[in-house]
């Protein structure tokens, strides 16, 4: 029951993040590219397009591997990462305001971007 929470709440997510951006506003605010030879779903899922599209659009990148792994928890550091990507956002004051955070996490500059917008406050 709880792995299908995790799951759930990573779908909820990216739900959550193509409703906010929209196909629509995805078309426009981004050029479509092709197909990314990185992307990999590790099988077929209805999730598929949708990740997909995010990909294209420079909002989700995958592991290290172009794996976009549908089934993993999604994490707070690869939410607001999205929803940076997705909103545009940049803005960094440049130093780190959490404890658990020390700087050299690839993470690191998202939660502060984040942090800097207001909307993520630990």
């Amino acid at each position: 029951m709880k792995k299908m929470q995790g799951k759930a709440k990573k779908w909820i997510a990216v739900a959550a993040a193509i409703s906010i951006l929209g196909g629509q506003v995805l078309d426009g605010l981004f050029l479509k590219q092709t197909y990314a030879a990185g992307f990999n779903m590790n099988g077929s899922t209805w999730a598929e397009p949708y990740l997909r599209s995010l990909y294209d659009n420079g909002i989700m990148l995958g592991d290290t591997n172009g794996n976009m792994n549908p089934d993993n928890d999604i994490t707070r550091a690869e939410f607001v990462t999205m929803l940076n990507k997705g909103m545009g956002y940049h803005e960094t004051t440049g130093k780190t305001k959490f404890r658990d955070i020390t700087g050299t996490e690839w993470y690191a500059n998202e939660i502060d971007i984040a942090a800097t917008q207001g909307y993520f406050v630990g």
